[in-house]
């Protein structure tokens, strides 16, 4: 990224792409777990995303504070 315009570019294309990972996550779950085990693979994935939205912005501070906007976002990226 050279700026915040390319930088703006490319968090409007992930923000395009990002909604497909929960239909495709829940599509996933439904063809690798059996009917007995789905519900607990669908609550591990719900808890996943909530954990990682909760311990990702101390974790990106820490990082920024630290290292630097630069390595904090080639890290978590």
């Amino acid at each position: 990224m050279q700026g915040k315009w390319s930088l703006a570019a490319a968090r409007f294309l992930l923000g395009l792409g990002q909604p497909g990972a929960w239909p495709a996550a829940a599509k996933a779950i439904a063809e690798w777990f059996p009917a007995g085990q789905r519900a607990l693979a669908i609550g591990i994935f719900n808890a996943g995303t909530s954990a990682g939205s909760a311990l990702a912005p101390p974790l990106v501070a820490y990082l920024t504070i630290a290292y630097g906007w630069r390595s904090a976002f080639v890290v978590i990226g």
